[in-house]
């Protein structure tokens, strides 16, 4: 009867209207579907009828697609009835027979109900009594399972020969002589509702344990589920508790409460196990499940859906035998594949949720990685940017040609080298020589300059830090290690390094081994390690502030860089090369250099090396007009460098002077520091460690 249903079905839609109720609108779109085919047959010239039909047809297709056995049968009616409205006999006899079938598989038993009361009303229009009368009885017989009275009493109203066939039908034997307000309408349209509505699956599981213990006549009941290869406990429910247990997967076998042997039987013969008197009776009187709580009723049997079993339900009374009646088993029967059914969307939706909230977990892994890729990106591009001391190693001396030697015999191995010379030597473009000529030159060098950073900073500069990890620390910190994986680190000034940091050092050189600060996770780290140092590392080794095994494990190639006065004979050629370069930058004509001034540069000791060499050169460059340059050397003696004076008294001494000639000007333009050619961090760490101190006003 579709009188009055146009009304409902607008007041539904403007209810679902902007909300998240796909089932529902699969639903109305089934209701309508009926209607309009039947408004279709009654007014064939009504065009409209055929726009709105496809549009709900759409969409049951798009349903059936994702959940046949929910939908399938629902599009099968509505094809039925637009094939009967189109006077398409044959393809809607196989329609309502194809949505009937698939309504009773799948234990919708008032579709399937209804599936043949239209059946009955196309059959009659075609004159065929007899399959009229047979899809009669059909409707009638699952109207009436289900407990649908009206729906029979109606059916018996219109068609006057049914009503003696119902009245028969109840009291046929076999008939499970139950009538309908005994098989707990009520608790049928409860257990419906739940199980269209609930879709997670602890919310599920625990409303199902509840129905079932409450009217099965159970004192206790497990619902056990497959995992893999294994059957799993997934809740358990006792009537003397308001509350369903829902567990965490227990494995059946390590219960002793529940009788593994029951189970296995259900699980492999696919049918039900009903034990009236358990202890005394059946083939599990020996079970030792059932000797140690004395089961008297027990009941199992498996939830199948489309003829695999979804789970298995295990009740069981330990106070009274029979307690499990054949109404309560009809009941449970009834139940059950929509039960299974329900099961198997809930979970689905269940695994869904885990893969959205993996993808969701690989976003953000990928968010986090494009975030370190930027960094990466940034630090590597500001690398590109740094003005280097040198484009090339200049030098023909025999001294510079086996420091070169010494750079091409360890560049194809991934051996540890430390680069020892005094500053200004070009210790870190012996570095950069080695890492490009290597193969994994063409990664960029990720540099530490380990003089210029905070004690406090150094370790999460060189192993990162997670957020939080101190105070200040607001975002993730990718370390220098992470940055240099397949490339090569360059550890500038490794005496400052901290001891504490000199075991972790040591660590990664053996492992490949370190923890972001804040980070329990540990992350490996292939670079290839190149560390460059000042100091005399054997002697801060006999001082304490050098672990002697750091030192062991780095020195496997040591390479020295000569100062500047061991090889003058290159002095020349640095000259004519800083004098090109500068020239180019400072926009000045390129000027030529005397003879005799060559000789003053060649005999001059340099304690700055050939950082102090480029300065002099620059600053003669600044201060000449036209082609002349004048050149202005600190008073150094050559017995200066011939007294056996240690490399730390010569460097405050030199120090001191640069300082007292820019007036204690440390840093920013004409300091000290751009003099030296020194980070200003630089210099006050050297200043700190040597002792030097700004004198007090007089």
């Amino acid at each position: 009867d579709y009188s009055g249903i146009e009304k409902y079905i607008d007041l539904a839609r403007s209810h679902l209207e902007g909300g998240p109720s796909m089932l529902e609108n699969a639903i109305v779109a089934f209701v309508c579907g009926l209607r309009y085919a039947r408004e279709l047959r009654e007014n064939p010239e009504m065009s409209e009828y055929e726009q709105a039909l496809q549009e709900q047809l759409d969409l049951l297709e798009r349903f059936a697609g994702l959940a046949p056995m929910n939908f399938a049968h629902k599009l099968s009616l509505v094809q039925a009835e637009v094939h009967r409205a189109r006077g398409e006999i044959l393809p809607a006899m196989k329609a309502y027979e194809q949505a009937s079938q698939g309504a009773l598989e799948n234990g919708y038993l008032n579709e399937a109900g209804l599936a043949h009361a239209l059946a009955a009303e196309f059959y009659q229009d075609l004159g065929l009594q007899q399959a009229a009368l047979h899809n009669l009885e059909q409707a009638a017989e699952f109207w009436q399972s289900w407990g649908a009275d009206a729906l029979v009493e109606n059916l018996s109203r219109r068609w006057p020969g049914l009503s003696v066939l119902s009245s028969a039908r109840q009291d046929t034997p076999g008939s499970s002589g139950i009538a309908p307000s005994n098989i707990a309408l009520e608790t049928v349209t409860k257990a419906s509702q739940i199980l269209a509505s609930d879709i997670v699956l602890s919310k599920l599981i625990a409303n199902m344990m509840r129905i079932v213990i409450q009217n099965a006549g159970a004192i206790r009941g497990y619902l056990i589920l497959k995992q893999g290869k294994q059957w799993v406990i997934e809740a358990e429910g006792d009537v003397d508790k308001t509350e369903v247990e829902v567990l965490k997967s227990i494995d059946v076998e390590t219960r002793e409460d529940v009788s593994t042997g029951i189970v296995n039987y259900v699980t492999r013969s696919e049918k039900m196990l009903l034990l009236h008197d358990a202890v005394n009776d059946g083939g599990f009187t020996n079970d030792p499940a059932i000797l140690s709580k004395k089961s008297k009723s027990v009941l199992c049997f498996p939830l199948l859906n489309q003829g695999k079993v979804s789970g298995i339900l295990y009740l069981e009374n330990n106070l009274v035998t029979g307690a499990f009646t054949s109404e309560r088993v009809e009941l449970l029967q009834l139940l059950s594949s929509q039960m299974a059914m329900a099961l198997d969307n809930a979970r689905l939706y269940s695994d869904l949720e885990q893969k959205v909230r993996e993808l969701r977990n690989a976003y953000e892994e990928i968010k986090n990685l494009k975030e370190t890729l930027e960094v990466e990106s940034t630090y590597l591009q500001e690398e590109i940017k740094l003005e280097h001391n040198f484009e090339n190693i200049i030098g023909q001396s025999e001294s510079i040609k086996y420091v070169l030697n010494r750079v091409e015999q360890v560049a194809l191995t991934d051996s540890p080298v430390v680069i020892m010379g005094e500053t200004g030597t070009g210790k870190e473009l012996i570095a950069r020589a080695l890492h490009d000529i290597s193969p994994r030159g063409k990664r960029a060098l990720v540099k530490v300059d380990c003089a210029v950073l905070p004690r406090e900073l150094i370790e999460s500069e060189l192993f990162g830090r997670e957020k939080g990890a101190f105070t200040g620390a607001a975002t993730t910190q990718v370390g220098r290690f992470e940055l240099a994986k397949g490339s090569t680190i360059f550890l500038d000034e490794l005496g400052e390094l901290p001891l504490e940091l000199q075991a972790k050092l040591l660590r990664v050189l053996e492992s490949g081994e370190f923890e972001r600060l804040g980070s329990p996770h540990t992350r490996h780290s292939n670079a290839r390690i190149i560390a460059a140092t000042n100091r005399i590392l054997e002697e801060e080794v006999r001082k304490g502030r050098f672990r002697e095994d750091l030192w062991f494990r780095l020195k496997v190639f040591p390479i020295t860089v000569p100062p500047l006065r061991k090889h003058p004979e290159d002095i020349p050629l640095l000259v004519a090369w800083f004098l090109d370069q500068l020239a180019k930058k400072l926009g000045k004509e390129p000027a030529a250099i005397s003879k005799r001034d060559m000789q003053r540069l060649q005999r001059y000791p340099w304690p700055g090396n050939v950082r102090e060499l480029k300065h002099v050169i620059e600053g003669a460059l600044i201060t000449s007009k036209g082609k002349k340059l004048n050149f202005e050397l600190p008073q150094v003696s050559d017995a200066a460098f011939s007294d056996f004076k240690s490399f730390e008294e010569m460097e405050r001494d030199y120090l001191l002077r640069v300082l007292k000639a820019k007036n204690w000007r440390i840093g920013g333009e004409d300091s000290a520091a751009s003099t030296l050619g020194m980070h200003v961090n630089t210099l006050r760490s050297r200043m700190k460690k040597l002792g030097i101190k700004r004198p007090k006003p007089q």
